[in-house]
């Protein structure tokens, strides 16, 4: 379990990123191995995603989140376990990728977008999930949960 916390707000809002890291590690009982906020700017809007991760599936450094997928143009925030992932990289491999710096299953998600539509990815991948997605190239913002909702995401 891993908990997620979001802010979009335009630029004259006047919280702090020290502030906002506060209010993230409130959720520290959902993932004490590690806390981490990002702070960036979108078509004049200021965005702010919090992570706190239970490490399970790769306890690396290198598979906290908030994670930029190879190319540094998507951002993700993820909870939950993508069950099909090995088979996902596989399909990847096939694509010519082959740039893993993890096991994790979040970078398999992150790098599918850097080769199928928001749509598509959430066609093809198995699992119970909620993620916060930002596409740093078309400046949108994804929110998404499983089907089943056993993920929370609230908007």
């Amino acid at each position: 379990m891993c908990g997620i916390l979001g802010l979009i707000h335009n630029t004259k809002y006047a919280i702090s990123t020290n502030d906002f890291k506060k209010i993230n590690n409130l959720n520290y009982n959902r993932g004490p191995d590690f806390q981490s906020v990002k702070d960036m700017e979108i078509l004049n809007h200021r965005i702010m995603i919090g992570h706190t991760r239970l490490s399970i599936q790769d306890l690396s450094v290198d598979s906290n989140q908030p994670m930029k997928s190879f190319s540094g143009r998507f951002i993700i925030s993820f909870n939950g376990e993508i069950y099909n992932h090995l088979e996902l990289r596989r399909d990847l491999r096939n694509k010519n990728f082959n740039r893993w710096k993890t096991k994790s299953d979040t970078e398999t998600l992150i790098n599918l977008f850097e080769f199928y539509s928001f749509d598509e990815v959430l066609k093809i991948i198995e699992g119970m999930f909620s993620f916060i997605l930002i596409d740093n190239k078309e400046k949108n913002i994804y929110f998404a949960r499983d089907i089943g909702g056993e993920k929370p995401l609230y908007i």
